[in-house]
């Protein structure tokens, strides 16, 4: 829209009236006033009367008046001082304004211009805001995301430089800053990630105040804008407790021994012990795992460890189950520590045998040392911590020793990974390693050198999601994945709500050389290809399934030689699923079974699978009948006809929950016969759990197998592998001889902070109390009892939100030293109060109060804070205990002007509503005087 303004000219033998400008350039600001000065010169000998054009930008305002007719006398000028308002809805851009003049000669007109700028000097309104002061941290969280607002109401974005300081050290952004634009006149609500320590201390206070910093276009800091503050809550450890015990449904010590029959290994007896015990800073944590197969004279202890936690420092001894590029399976001693913020020294040293008494084990027991490996030694390092790169980035260093006995054989390995996540949406991660093989006191024997490489890119957004993967490494690398050719690929639309396609590459493929001897090598391979695309559609309760894939399979045989089978298919399903829990599924993969290797047993068949499931909640009917072979197993060379095989297989299973579920548990039994093998087998298992009380359970399992040539024999032939087991598990709160005391806390909501219950007084439920490491929940009545607490000085925190959303906080210690303790807390009570920014305006005064960049300060007697904003329509809410307030209003862009108020919350009483009018005389204007013409 162009503004215009008319004046006619009247006279027929009148000239073009000379139009001059005092200002051709005029710095303008958003929300102020500018104004210039245009001149108007009758050099002719006759009157003229003017109409004057005005044309300028939709976001100038014009605030004074033209005369409706101006004349100028012969040989004489006029002046007009023309003001202009720029609304904040200028976008920043240069703004020409132009008067044109108009008479009945169209030649005879003239025009002037000038061109208003944006003053790039002129500070421009940006605010940043907690949205949240007490933000909540949920166990094992490992990225706290403070939301942040930032309001813009200049005419252009701003960068920013956002740092944030923890005291004490336990939170901290993902790298030193974090660079942020800020878009112009708008309002931004940024989640800051903020990564949580590992040594974070759920007994500790932290405060995070985060600083924000403006940067110009050529990088270099600008203006500091000011900083906020928050305290996070932590709300819980890394143990919930269920009930109102302080242990809870997890006693800290058990005890359970069991007896069963393990198929052809005979009877079996088990001794189990567990417990674990707070221990000054740290925890204690123990477990023993003894088993005796009694048939057999074999002793195995597995699964017994002792390991201490403080901090960030862990001492782990006994069995070991870890995992980084090498199997760290056996027994031996773990070493762990949390450096600085993020970074982490881990050690190993072990020896490979799970059983901890297979060196008193006679060696003739074959069908146990088959499954043990030889008393290798491995000892291993690993380093990881955090990059210094935008996003999350993380690396890991690690490097092993390790010794093989039987081959008279050691080796190094080294490995490195790295994690960088670029936003939320991508992720790339990359590994290498290396290793070198060797015979120690044999340098005639051949030395190994190994590689390994690979990475992977993952990209997830709301209608696509994109993954790619290559890992290969050489026939003779010393990591878990020797051999190892992988290669993923996969493409997901998710465009559609009831629609879903997706496309995936996968090959899988091992080409290995192990050492069967100390000087001879063997050469393995196997491996699955495959290549599919998923098509799922979805309507109403009915779901389709479409599936066509090719698969090819690959396995070393006994012989040496190596046998591979190609597989061309397409799977159909259909699934309906009723509203009362009725589900019934069908379905068919049908296609081309191609058997290329050996060469003398080549053939191509056909292959069919025909499935379907029905049942209703825990209840299922699952069946199977296969035409042709399907798995390269299901044919072996030398057997006859394969397009002749058979497989069937029919089964129901059930799931139930007995006495209020004190007893549990699991049925199953199949039916199943295989032509390859001209045999039935049946198979029965079940496992049912019964708790006695909160402290003793009984669990039963049956794993029944039979085989049989004729399904006529089934009863006649022994059950040979059948598995059953019985368990009695017992749990206690403390050791035999341990002294404990019971702990009874109320807490109760203080209204008029005299730490006293009043009659009136409400008490407080569902507060999340932390009593030491652990959690409980407050009753109706407010109450938490722990039981068998044992002597000592326990911290109490209490935190939760009320019904306003306002967070309250609370901390205490409690001593016990030999007798049970029984407190009432007072949770001080706060009252909302809301309040309201009026702006006073005067007259001709029509620029925006902005009432949303106004922060309200309301300080107590104690000198207590509290802060808060107001929103666009200067609504704000204040949570103030019983007392007397000064409540100081304070704008951005003007600091020094305050408005001050004093409030007082009574108890007992309706709170009064804030009702605060803000001086005019404060809000920050352009003055120009205006001269008379």
């Amino acid at each position: 829209m162009v503004i215009c303004s008319y004046v006619d000219v009247l006279g027929y033998k009148s000239r073009a009236a000379i139009l001059l400008v005092d200002q051709d350039y005029i710095d303008g600001t958003a929300g102020e006033t500018f104004s210039n000065r245009i001149t108007l010169l009758n050099d002719t000998d006759e009157a003229s009367i003017l109409r004057l054009i005005l044309k300028a930008p939709p976001a100038f305002r014009l605030l004074t008046q033209l005369p409706a007719t101006m004349t100028l006398a012969p040989h004489s000028s006029r002046q007009l001082l023309l003001k202009f308002m720029i609304e904040r809805t200028w976008n920043g851009e240069e703004g020409i304004v132009r008067i044109e003049t108009s008479q009945h000669d169209p030649t005879a007109g003239s025009a002037v211009q000038f061109i208003v700028t944006p003053n790039r000097n002129a500070p421009s309104t940006l605010l940043f805001s907690l949205l949240d002061e007490a933000p909540f941290v949920a166990p094992n969280q490992d990225t706290l995301r403070v939301p942040v607002r930032f309001s813009n109401q200049g005419p252009h974005a701003r960068n920013l430089r956002v740092r944030l300081f923890s005291m004490p050290a336990g939170f901290r952004l993902p790298h030193s800053f974090l660079p942020i634009s800020i878009p112009a006149r708008r309002d931004t609500t940024l989640y800051l990630p903020c990564l949580v320590g590992r040594a974070l201390e759920r007994d500790r206070r932290y405060d995070l105040t985060i600083e924000a910093q403006e940067v110009n276009e050529t990088g270099l800091l600008g203006s500091f804008l000011g900083s906020v503050a928050c305290r996070p809550v932590l709300l819980a450890t890394s143990k919930h407790w269920a009930d109102r015990s302080l242990l809870g449904g997890e006693n800290p010590f058990g005890v359970a021994v069991g007896v069963g029959r393990f198929g052809r290994a005979g009877i079996v007896n088990e001794f189990r012990t567990w417990g674990h015990k707070e221990l000054g800073k740290g925890r204690l944590d123990f477990k023993l795992y003894y088993l005796n197969y009694a048939d057999l004279n074999y002793h195995e202890l597995r699964d017994t460890y002792i390991q201490y936690e403080q901090k960030g420092f862990e001492l782990h001894a006994g069995s070991i189950y870890d995992y980084h590029e090498l199997p760290l399976i056996g027994v031996g001693l773990r070493v762990a520590g949390t450096f600085g913020e993020a970074t982490r020294l881990e050690g190993w040293a072990l020896r490979n045998q799970s059983n901890w008494l297979a060196a008193l084990m006679p060696s003739t027991l074959g069908q146990f040392q088959s499954t043990q490996p030889v008393a290798d030694q491995t000892y291993s390092m690993r380093l990881s911590g955090t990059l210094p790169l935008s996003g999350d980035a993380r690396y890991e260093f690690s490097s092993s020793y390790y010794q093989q006995q039987r081959l008279e054989r050691a080796g190094t390995l080294s490995y490195a990974a790295a994690h960088w996540q670029l936003n939320p949406h991508s992720t790339i991660k990359l590994r290498v390693g290396n290793s070198f093989d060797f015979a120690p006191g044999h340098p005639q024997r051949e030395r190994l050198m190994g590689w390994a490489g690979g990475g992977s890119y993952s990209l997830h957004t709301k209608p696509l999601d994109v993954y790619a993967s290559a890992y290969v490494s050489s026939p003779v690398y010393g990591g878990i994945q020797r051999g190892a050719t992988l290669l993923e690929h996969s493409l997901t639309l998710k465009k559609w709500a009831n629609t879903r396609l997706s496309y995936r590459y996968s090959q899988i493929q091992y080409n290995q050389q192990i050492f069967t001897s100390i000087s001879e090598m063997g050469n393995r391979r196997y491996g699955n290809t495959l290549a599919e695309v998923y098509w799922v559609q979805q309507f109403g309760r009915v779901t389709s399934i479409v599936r066509p894939y090719f698969w090819l399979q690959s396995q070393s045989l006994p012989d040496g030689l190596n046998q591979q089978a190609n597989a061309y298919r397409l799977q159909a399903t259909l699934r309906y699923e009723a509203r009362s829990g009725a589900r019934v599924e069908v379905g068919v993969d049908a296609g081309q079974f191609d058997h290329v290797t050996p060469p003398t047993d080549q053939f191509r068949v056909g292959s069919f699978r025909y499935y379907g499931s029905v049942g209703r909640g825990n209840l299922n009917l699952m069946g199977l009948y296969q035409q042709g072979p399907f798995l390269i197993n299901d044919y072996l060379p030398g057997q006859g006809d394969p397009g002749g095989y058979r497989q069937f297989s029919v089964g129901p299973t059930a799931q139930f929950s007995l006495l209020n579920g004190r007893l549990r548990g699991s049925l199953g039994a199949s039916l199943n016969y295989n032509s390859m093998a001209s045999s039935w087998n049946g198979l029965l298992y079940n496992s049912m759990t019964f708790a006695a009380n909160e402290t003793m359970r009984i669990r039963f399992d049956v794993n029944a197998l039979s085989y049989a040539n004729q399904f006529a024999d089934m009863s006649t032939v022994p059950w040979q592998e059948s598995q059953m087991r019985v368990e009695v598990a017992k749990t206690f709160r403390r050791l035999p001889g341990q002294s404990s005391r019971t702990l009874r806390l109320r807490f109760f909501d203080d209204e008029n902070n005299n730490q006293k219950r009043d009659g009136n007084e409400q008490y407080s439920q569902d507060l999340v109390v932390n009593v030491g490491r652990l959690a409980m929940i407050t009753d109706k009545k407010g109450l938490i009892i722990c039981k068998d607490l044992p002597n000592g000085t326990y911290p109490v925190r209490a935190v939760c939100r009320l019904s306003t959303g306002e967070p309250v906080w609370y901390q205490d210690t409690v001593q016990i030293t030999g007798s049970s303790v029984s407190r009432d807390m007072a949770i001080q009570k706060t009252w909302r109060i809301a309040g309201t920014l009026r702006c006073n305006r005067v007259k001709y005064d029509t620029q925006p109060c902005g009432l949303d960049q106004y922060r309200i300060e309301t300080t107590g007697i104690a000198g207590e804070l509290y802060r808060t904003y107001a929103d666009e329509q200067g609504q704000f809410t204040l949570y103030l205990p019983i007392g007397q307030y000064q409540v100081a209003v304070t704008q951005a862009q003007s600091p020094a002007s305050r408005k001050l108020v004093t409030y007082t919350v009574e108890p007992k009483g309706q709170a009064t509503p804030l009702s605060i009018e803000l001086d005019p005389s404060g809000r920050p204007v352009q003055i120009r005087r205006f001269t008379k013409l």
